[in-house]
């Protein structure tokens, strides 16, 4: 045996399309390790997503933890639904989520008895406790008047201006523009024995055309 015969063959370079087979499965490694890396990454979001879903069906919702701090003025209008006040609470930072307030709402007896109005209320309060305040009438922000029966208009009027903050004058004038009072047709545009004598309550957006709207309306029901 010859040395030429124990020693290894120089086989020479592989031939070219050797050599692109190989490059091709290099790439083809590469592309589905990469693919794969991106794979794992959508189904972490995924996961991570669904948890945050899923914790906020079915978890606590967001409150705040106290008594809240400042003031601030919230009005409730007439019609408003418990998750709109709780929309409406938000907004103005009072509670912390609206469903919090619709979940303490739930909880309460009197949670759909908050009656329209204005209400002097704090800013980041729990949730339970902010359904407290509305349901406290102390909390809200206006005063009564009360028209007794049996006045004219003008002495009606008087009354009024001297509960609240108009002046005669103006309650006087709003009396007389009988087109923006949408007094019912049979009143002729008078509206003298069409303002109900009741107990209204004067409100910071009250004005002396809402007023007086208000004791028309309150006759036409």
């Amino acid at each position: 045996m010859s040395y030429y015969d124990v020693m290894p063959r120089d086989r020479g370079p592989a031939p070219p399309g050797t050599r692109r087979r190989r490059r091709r499965r290099r790439r083809g490694g590469i592309a589905v390790t990469v693919a794969f890396i991106g794979v794992l990454a959508l189904l972490a979001a995924l996961v991570i997503g669904g948890v945050k879903v899923l914790g906020g069906l079915f978890g606590p919702a967001a409150d705040y933890p106290g008594s809240g701090t400042g003031s601030i003025d919230v009005q409730i209008t007439a019609g408003q639904s418990v998750r709109s006040i709780g929309q409406t609470l938000e907004d103005a930072d009072v509670v912390a989520s609206a469903q919090a307030f619709v979940d303490a709402a739930r909880g309460h007896g009197d949670g759909t008895s908050i009656q329209p109005g204005f209400y002097r209320l704090r800013e980041q309060m729990k949730a339970s406790l902010a359904l407290e305040a509305l349901l406290d009438l102390e909390n809200r922000i206006g005063f009564p008047v009360t028209v007794q029966e049996g006045l004219r208009q003008s002495a009606a009027l008087k009354v009024l201006a001297e509960a609240t903050d108009f002046k005669l004058a103006e309650l006087t004038a709003a009396a007389k523009d009988t087109d923006a009072l949408d007094l019912p047709r049979y009143a002729r545009g008078r509206s003298e024995g069409f303002l109900f004598p009741a107990t209204y309550t004067i409100e910071p957006d009250t004005t002396a055309e809402s007023l007086l709207g208000e004791m028309i309306g309150t006759f036409d029901q």
